[in-house]
């Protein structure tokens, strides 16, 4: 069976009669409209022959990507979120086990020809309905008090204190294919992500004054 289809199972999307507005059906209203057989064949071919793409898996299998693994498990902020999630249906032990299999069991290629991380990323933008996905996640803050809790927990001072001691690790600070990190390509898709969070924050200010009103 193909990781995604593993990965959605986990999600608890095939679970019998899920309460209205739950948290699972909140994730499966989000993954319908990704084509994630489309990501994954994209993934899969680069990891054949994309440089950057090879090393950052290389990266992953490793010890030190191993390392911040751990650190995240034991840090407080993701016990917290992790609890709450479970609470919610969201089985998170069975997802981080798929996605280790899929990394550690990646078949990897060669480098070669001239593709490296932002042809890779420019093609994984192309796949993404960045629209339709705003679009359902300023509707979901209105209509889904799991999703709205889901969003006030990221944008949390546990979740922010949660990134930036894994970013002040020397592992983190070890990562591979710093032209990525360093580059126009990043900075765009950092701008655009940036965007997308204040238009999300924005309409959810509205959001949250319907339906408290």
């Amino acid at each position: 069976m193909k990781f995604i289809v593993i990965l959605a199972t986990c999600l608890g999307l095939s679970f019998a009669a899920p309460q209205p507005f739950s948290l699972v059906d909140d994730l499966d209203d989000f993954l319908n409209l990704i084509d994630l057989d489309q990501i994954e064949a994209l993934l899969e071919d680069n990891l054949q022959d994309n440089g950057d793409i090879i090393e950052i898996a290389t990266y992953m299998k490793g010890d030190e990507w191993a390392g911040l693994v751990a650190y995240v498990r034991d840090h407080p902020g993701w016990m917290k979120l992790k609890e709450w999630l479970i609470s919610k249906g969201i089985s998170v032990d069975a997802i981080v086990s798929e996605i280790h299999d899929y990394i550690q069991n990646a078949e990897l290629g060669s480098a070669s020809g001239d593709r490296d991380v932002n042809t890779f990323l420019t093609d994984l933008e192309a796949l993404i309905p960045v629209d339709d996905l705003l679009s359902l996640a300023v509707t979901k803050l209105i209509t889904s008090p799991d999703f709205q809790d889901l969003f006030n927990r990221v944008k949390s001072e546990d979740t922010h204190k949660l990134v930036d001691d894994v970013l002040s690790l020397d592992e983190a600070s070890s990562r591979p294919s710093m032209a990525f990190w360093s580059g126009g390509h990043h900075q765009k898709l950092s701008r655009n992500l940036a965007e997308l969070w204040l238009m999300i924050c924005k309409n959810s200010s509205t959001s949250f004054l319907l339906t408290t009103s």
